[in-house]
């Protein structure tokens, strides 16, 4: 199996799925789009090492983020993960990031929707750098479904990258971090009973338990189609070469691993779709609807409500 390397390889726009399987990819993708599909390894089983080995150099690239690891706020993957120490940060890499994560939060689901990250690269069509767009389905949390899946790390990391923290923040966060780096490597069972015995609900634990498994992948199902349905409407808006790729796959209950875990060498988190989209196929259907915003308005109400919800 060939080895990502995406800076060795040729495109115009690069469009990473976090945590996106190869084989739910091959499963789906013909239902939406066409082009011709490939296996590759990535460099690594999470976003955070995923980052840390694809750039290491700085690179010409427009990096529009769903995701808070890449943000232009200046903050390393130390200060914005939990359990991650490296001092890479996307500032030091790319010649422009857009804060989609920021910009494009949305509270109720807390990630950031494939409609809206979509709508943000179109504003931005008019850059002839290469670009990367890089949207957070089909990772957690599931925009579709009727059971709660927990996706704690994400808000988290928006919390860490949206806000400077104090001495006092940073020495929690650190203390949190090294208990994450115990945490991952329990069992679901061993978590479900600690969350218990804390009187935490553990609604995600108890979920997968309870045989939930096959559910869950039916979300994540959900969640890809949902991605690739707005990526199929931003593809008549390109002009170029198009791949369509992922930072790293997702587990759910192989080799004892469920999501995903910085590090690892599970094949199911290392194995990524790499898509050569057939543009000449997808020229016809523009018809997203961009209306005009003021940021800074959109920021402060954001910023407002992350305070109330008391995560400042």
């Amino acid at each position: 199996m060939k080895k990502q390397d995406v800076n060795e390889e040729e495109w115009n726009y690069l469009i990473i799925l976090d945590a996106c399987r190869y084989d739910i990819f091959k499963e789906v993708y013909s239902e939406f789009l066409c082009g011709n599909l490939n296996k590759r390894k990535s460099p690594g089983s999470s976003t955070t090492d995923w980052l840390e080995k694809s750039f290491t150099e700085n690179y010409d690239y427009l990096y529009i983020s769903g995701n808070p690891f890449i943000n232009s706020s200046g903050h390393s993957l130390s200060q914005v993960s939990t359990g991650y120490y490296s001092d890479w940060k996307a500032t030091d890499h790319f010649s422009e990031i857009v804060d989609s994560w920021k910009l494009d939060w949305n509270n109720e689901y807390e990630t950031v929707l494939p409609e809206d990250i979509t709508k943000r690269a179109v504003r931005h069509l008019d850059d002839k750098r290469k670009t990367i767009i890089h949207y957070m389905q089909p990772h957690r949390p599931y925009i579709k479904g009727d059971v709660e899946i927990e996706n704690i790390g994400l808000r988290r990391a928006f919390e860490k990258a949206a806000y400077n923290q104090t001495l006092k923040e940073k020495m929690k966060s650190e203390v949190l971090s090294a208990l994450y780096s115990l945490w991952k490597r329990l069992d679901i069972s061993t978590q479900f009973r600690i969350k218990r015995f804390l009187g935490k609900e553990a609604k995600t634990e108890k979920f997968i338990l309870e045989g939930g498994k096959e559910k869950i992948l039916e979300y994540y199902r959900q969640n890809l189609r949902e991605a690739l349905r707005w990526i199929k409407k931003l593809l008549p808006y390109l002009d170029g070469k198009v791949i369509i790729t992922a930072d790293h796959g997702e587990a759910f209950g192989e080799d004892g691993i469920w999501w995903h875990e910085y590090r690892e060498n599970s094949p199911i988190l290392l194995e990524v779709p790499w898509f050569e989209v057939d543009m000449d196929k997808h020229k016809e259907g523009k018809e997203i609807e961009i209306k005009e915003e003021v940021n800074e308005e959109r920021d402060e109400k954001i910023m407002e409500k992350l305070k109330k919800l008391g995560y400042s």
